[in-house]
Protein backbone atom coordinates (compact mmCIF):
# COMPACT_ATOMS: atom_id res chain seq x y z
CA UNK A 1 0.00 0.00 0.00
CA UNK A 2 2.84 2.43 1.02
CA UNK A 3 4.15 1.82 -2.50
CA UNK A 4 0.76 2.82 -4.00
CA UNK A 5 0.94 6.20 -2.27
CA UNK A 6 4.27 6.82 -3.19
CA UNK A 7 3.69 6.48 -6.95
CA UNK A 8 0.54 8.38 -6.76
CA UNK A 9 2.52 11.53 -5.18
CA UNK A 10 5.08 10.44 -7.56
CA UNK A 11 2.92 10.89 -10.75
CA UNK A 12 1.04 14.07 -9.47
CA UNK A 13 4.25 15.79 -8.71
CA UNK A 14 4.83 18.37 -11.29
CA UNK A 15 8.36 19.04 -13.31
CA UNK A 16 10.20 22.46 -12.10
CA UNK A 17 9.86 24.49 -14.46
CA UNK A 18 12.41 26.81 -15.83
CA UNK A 19 12.57 30.14 -17.22
CA UNK A 20 12.98 30.92 -21.14
CA UNK A 21 14.01 34.16 -22.54
CA UNK A 22 10.68 35.70 -24.26
CA UNK A 23 11.79 39.44 -25.18
CA UNK A 24 12.78 42.51 -24.27
CA UNK A 25 14.96 45.47 -25.25
CA UNK A 26 18.46 46.16 -25.69
CA UNK A 27 18.28 49.40 -25.84
CA UNK A 28 15.82 49.76 -22.69
CA UNK A 29 17.81 46.92 -21.02
CA UNK A 30 14.64 45.48 -20.56
CA UNK A 31 14.53 41.21 -20.57
CA UNK A 32 11.18 39.32 -21.05
CA UNK A 33 11.23 35.74 -19.16
CA UNK A 34 8.73 33.41 -19.51
CA UNK A 35 7.17 30.06 -18.52
CA UNK A 36 4.04 27.65 -19.16
CA UNK A 37 1.76 26.65 -16.22
CA UNK A 38 -1.57 24.37 -17.10
CA UNK A 39 -4.03 25.84 -14.79
CA UNK A 40 -4.00 22.73 -12.25
CA UNK A 41 0.06 23.50 -11.92
CA UNK A 42 0.89 24.74 -9.03
CA UNK A 43 5.03 24.84 -9.67
CA UNK A 44 6.77 28.06 -10.70
CA UNK A 45 10.57 28.70 -11.71
CA UNK A 46 13.36 28.82 -9.00
CA UNK A 47 13.75 32.88 -9.00
CA UNK A 48 17.51 32.35 -8.99
CA UNK A 49 17.59 30.87 -12.37
CA UNK A 50 15.27 33.45 -13.46
CA UNK A 51 17.92 36.14 -12.04
CA UNK A 52 21.20 34.14 -13.61
CA UNK A 53 19.62 34.06 -16.94
CA UNK A 54 18.47 37.98 -17.05
CA UNK A 55 21.95 38.73 -15.15
CA UNK A 56 23.89 36.48 -18.47
CA UNK A 57 21.53 38.04 -20.95
CA UNK A 58 22.08 41.91 -19.34
CA UNK A 59 25.92 41.21 -19.49
CA UNK A 60 25.67 39.84 -23.16
CA UNK A 61 23.90 43.52 -24.39
CA UNK A 62 26.94 45.11 -21.89
CA UNK A 63 25.59 45.80 -19.02
CA UNK A 64 26.72 45.15 -15.53
CA UNK A 65 23.37 43.34 -13.73
CA UNK A 66 19.71 42.57 -13.31
CA UNK A 67 16.81 43.34 -11.36
CA UNK A 68 13.87 41.92 -11.37
CA UNK A 69 10.55 44.22 -11.36
CA UNK A 70 7.98 43.49 -9.16
CA UNK A 71 4.37 41.47 -10.69
CA UNK A 72 3.86 39.43 -13.61
CA UNK A 73 1.55 39.05 -16.47
CA UNK A 74 -0.63 36.24 -17.30
CA UNK A 75 -1.75 35.30 -20.61
CA UNK A 76 -4.40 32.80 -21.81
CA UNK A 77 -2.41 30.17 -24.88
CA UNK A 78 -5.38 27.48 -24.55
CA UNK A 79 -9.02 27.91 -24.27
CA UNK A 80 -11.96 25.06 -23.58
CA UNK A 81 -14.80 26.61 -22.74
CA UNK A 82 -15.21 28.89 -20.74
CA UNK A 83 -12.15 27.46 -19.04
CA UNK A 84 -8.54 28.74 -20.09
CA UNK A 85 -5.90 25.15 -19.93
CA UNK A 86 -2.31 27.06 -20.15
CA UNK A 87 -0.89 30.38 -19.12
CA UNK A 88 2.30 32.01 -20.43
CA UNK A 89 3.53 33.67 -17.07
CA UNK A 90 5.99 36.22 -18.06
CA UNK A 91 8.17 38.82 -15.37
CA UNK A 92 10.79 41.50 -16.60
CA UNK A 93 14.70 42.02 -15.56
CA UNK A 94 16.06 45.57 -15.64
CA UNK A 95 19.62 45.74 -16.82
CA UNK A 96 21.93 48.04 -15.37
Amino acid sequence: MAACIVGLLTACASEQKRYVATGGSKADGVINLSYEQRYYERSSPNPNQGLRLAQKRCRQWGYQNAERFSGHTSKCNQVRGHKCLNYLITVQYQCF
